[in-house]
């Protein structure tokens, strides 16, 4: 009977350890493994970022002297020049200011750069030239907050979409016309269109809603429906595609965190392997969430990313396929939470084993 009772527990206790480890190796084999790629930008506070060619990223910041520079570019190894020499921010000041570059659809010329100011869009060629002042005007009331995307998916007409503080959702087509497309009814920031096959809302313009944490979706026809995602993000910011093809890694901009002077913050590609197609969801002081399609392809699930960089003022996501012979600056990895919680947890219990083994061995060798 003793060896009976001794063989169910030792069974029970082997169960336990095998699935404490597999939880362990989970949470080591898919955990988010974010690096510090620069540890100061120019002026210590980046907002947004994005892939301008293999080699190169353009990024704006948000608090610049008068008539001071705001955007900057960026190469493999770290290194920042000005992306122009024509300041937009003739009385500087603090303003955060969204990009995106044409992919040449549309009427729009490829490679050129947008960059938002409230109610104003300004174009810059390639080379950092100015195009016409501004490029557009959009009829916003806030001087500030202003999203930009450009529809890559093609259900906008390959148009640019520009999201507002107060809620509006404008297209302006490569002439520079506005269209009012809808009102979401609350502040909301960093559009991107999700292609047509991700679910029910594919197809549509999401945005995240700072405030309340929700994902919204707007139609081409302007039908405005709330992602149901079952909870709430943390002030949400940021909407980014995770891409099939992209060969590169993942930068954020992590605007205020780390002694309050901003950094760069870097996901090798390795970290998307399996999620491609999926979204990501950031913003001030929350984790980065993932969005995937349920098991039946007909809503979506809502997952825990990466706890460790938390302050995404309102930062694009963007891959960059850097070569890796000038992969940048090699600082130490950004540990997450929930891992070392799960290593030290496996560890724990692969003493507790251990030590229970060693008190039955004991037991049976004295009787």
């Amino acid at each position: 009977m003793e060896r009976l009772s001794w063989s169910i527990s030792h069974v029970i206790g082997v169960a336990l350890l095998i699935a404490v480890l597999g939880l362990v190796a989970y949470g080591i084999v898919y955990a988010a493994t974010p690096s510090t790629f620069v540890e100061f930008t120019p002026h210590r506070n980046p907002i947004d970022i994005v892939t301008k060619t293999a080699d190169t990223l353009l990024i704006t910041e948000y608090c610049v002297p008068q008539g001071g520079i705001s955007i900057f570019s960026m190469d493999c190894t770290g290194a920042f020049t000005p992306f122009t020499r024509i300041s937009i921010r003739p009385n500087g000041g603090c303003l955060e200011e969204y990009l995106d570059i044409s992919p040449g659809l549309g009427g729009f010329p490829a490679g050129h750069v947008y960059v938002t100011q409230g109610r104003n869009i300004y174009e810059f060629t390639p080379t950092g030239d100015l195009v016409g002042d501004p490029f557009a005007t959009v009829p916003i009331a806030d001087r500030d907050h202003t999203g930009i995307t450009f529809d890559r998916v093609g259900t906008f007409d390959h148009q640019m979409i520009i999201t507002s503080v107060t809620g509006h959702v404008y297209t302006i087509d490569s002439a520079g016309i506005a269209t009012t497309l809808a009102h979401v009814g609350e502040r909301h920031e960093n559009p991107e269109v999700i292609p047509a096959g991700f679910g029910p809302l594919g197809g549509q313009v999401w945005t995240a809603a700072e405030v309340s944490g929700r994902l919204i979706a707007t139609s081409p026809a302007g039908v405005v429906t709330p992602v149901d995602v079952t909870q709430a993000m943390t002030n949400a910011d940021v909407v980014q595609l995770i891409p099939g093809d992209s060969g590169g890694d993942f930068f954020v901009t992590d605007t205020f965190d780390n002694g309050g002077l901003g950094r760069i913050v870097k996901f090798p590609a390795s970290d998307f392997t399996g999620l491609e197609g999926d979204v990501l969801v950031a913003g001030e002081l929350g984790p980065i969430f993932r969005i995937s399609l349920n098991r039946t392809g007909t809503g979506y699930v809502v997952s825990e990313f990466d706890e460790s960089v938390r302050w995404h003022e309102g930062a694009t996501f963007t891959f960059a396929p850097c070569p890796r012979e000038q992969d940048g600056p090699s600082p130490a990895t950004v540990p997450e939470a929930s891992t070392l919680f799960l290593l030290s947890s496996g560890l724990a219990s692969l003493a507790g084993y251990a030590g229970l083994r060693l008190r039955t061995r004991r037991r049976r060798d004295h009787r």
